[in-house]
């Protein structure tokens, strides 16, 4: 059996692991803690929806004074949240995957701020 294993990490602290066996094919596995060189621009713009949703979501004068205008809102940066996701998908951090697929936006804003915090 031919086993060939690379270990190398790429900015924001993404670790990425690739193991090569012979009678395996490629296994892989990233250990994330990070999101890759080619993505900051486009985190950056994931961080600005999921902050917007936040401040829709805080903007309790608005949702009194104009209950369906601000649920418009909030369903219009969801959608657009969602959007990015489905443009994106494959491309991602596995944990930052998860997160935007089970609509835990509090942990991928989270998440996408700690790495970008991480090239600091």
């Amino acid at each position: 059996m031919l086993w060939h294993l690379e270990l190398f990490t790429w900015n924001f602290g993404l670790w990425h692991l690739e193991l090569f066996t012979g009678n395996f094919g490629l296994w892989h596995l990233e250990l994330l803690t990070g999101i890759s060189d080619a993505q900051p621009r486009r985190m950056h713009d994931l961080a600005d929806l999921l902050r917007r949703r936040l401040e829709i979501i805080a903007d309790h004068a608005w949702r009194d004074r104009d209950a369906a205008a601000h649920l418009d809102a909030l369903r219009q940066v969801s959608e657009d949240i969602a959007a990015w996701h489905d443009q994106h998908r494959g491309t991602l951090p596995a944990r930052l995957e998860h997160f935007l697929t089970g609509c835990s936006y509090d942990k991928a804003l989270a998440f996408v701020e700690a790495a970008a915090a991480d090239t600091k």
